[in-house]
């Protein structure tokens, strides 16, 4: 038995060990006495702390009390006389390796999920996100809009790059089929450029901002985090059943007409780690022109270049760039 395996048995009866942990817990259950007893020895402890209600006040550092089951076989901490005389460990004598799994799974079952607890959990894994991609398209309405210099862009079949909470870059096709705008934030500097145009640069990160994928929504999806916290404050979710490819999907709605932002987000999702597969915006005012249900999946996740929410990594070195100090959105 290794001290990963005794970590493991701290960890499930703490109730911080995930799904995956439980599972390979039942399974070396299953196939080791020593750890069998191990796990006993630390059950009899947490229900007897449970049992005087003294869980969070018997000691300061529960993992080292635990610990001392292990440390100090030989002469076991004072609790343990008491706990064989109060507990009188009969479960020992029963079939081992069939009661832990049992037990494992009383303890470890994974929990009903809630919408709150499931918002929570995109939050942290926003915050914490590498690189991701997505694609884009258009579920409902117009799909094209007109840029400064009278050229449209179609936001059907756009690609969205992602780094962090912030850093973007999205490619959108011009329709008549002559090139592409390109709009980013490197994290300190937005940046746009059509076609063969120079490109404008600010350091106003929401300049630019009407290019993205919700951006005429008031809810950028390139600024999750920030935007998954509107969501928390603005809009009931709920939980809706797993879809045919067996992932979660929250539903937000909004609260009030006085709250900016679409009448209604879809977010697909991974239950352990909160990673969105994808979401989908649906704007309130249907007589706007413009796409009315924007929706974005999760393509890729792999890294990207260093520099890649550079604007100079998506032009030749020698276009013209212009600070754009105009308030108006190129």
């Amino acid at each position: 038995m290794n001290a990963s395996d005794r970590q493991l048995v701290i960890d499930s009866l703490h109730g911080t060990a995930n799904a995956e942990e439980a599972s390979q817990l039942g399974k070396k259950l299953e196939e080791s006495p020593e750890l069998r007893e191990l796990f006993l020895d630390h059950l009899d402890v947490q229900v007897f702390l449970h049992a005087e209600a003294k869980a969070g006040a018997f000691a300061e550092d529960r993992d080292a009390f635990f610990g001392d089951l292990e440390n100090d076989r030989q002469t076991e901490p004072k609790i343990v006389p008491f706990l064989q005389r109060r507990w009188t460990r009969t479960i020992i004598a029963t079939s081992a390796a069939a009661a832990c799994l049992v037990l494992a799974f009383a303890f470890f079952s994974p929990q009903p999920l809630s919408a709150a607890v499931a918002l929570e959990k995109m939050i942290e894994a926003a915050k914490s996100a590498g690189d991701r991609t997505y694609s884009v398209s258009v579920v409902r309405g117009s799909t094209e809009r007109t840029v400064p210099g009278g050229q449209e862009v179609s936001l059907e079949d756009a690609t969205v790059y992602v780094r962090g909470t912030n850093q973007y870059v999205v490619f959108q096709n011009l329709t008549d089929g002559t090139g592409k705008r390109i709009t980013g934030f490197d994290g300190t500097q937005s940046w746009t450029f059509t076609g063969d145009n120079p490109v404008y640069v600010s350091d106003n990160p929401d300049l630019f901002r009407r290019d993205l994928p919700g951006g005429g929504l008031d809810l950028p999806f390139v600024d999750l985090q920030q935007k998954l916290e509107e969501l928390r404050e603005g809009y009931d979710v709920k939980l809706i059943e797993n879809d045919r490819r067996g992932k979660l999907r929250l539903r937000a709605v909004k609260k009030s007409r006085e709250f900016r932002g679409p009448r209604e987000v879809l977010i697909r999702f991974e239950q352990d780690s909160g990673l969105i597969r994808s979401i989908e915006f649906n704007r309130p005012d249907r007589t706007q022109r413009g796409p009315r249900i924007v929706h974005l999946e999760l393509i890729n996740d792999s890294p990207l270049p260093p520099d890649f929410f550079s604007h100079s990594m998506h032009h030749e070195p020698d276009r013209p760039v212009e600070v754009e100090t105009r308030r108006r959105k190129r």
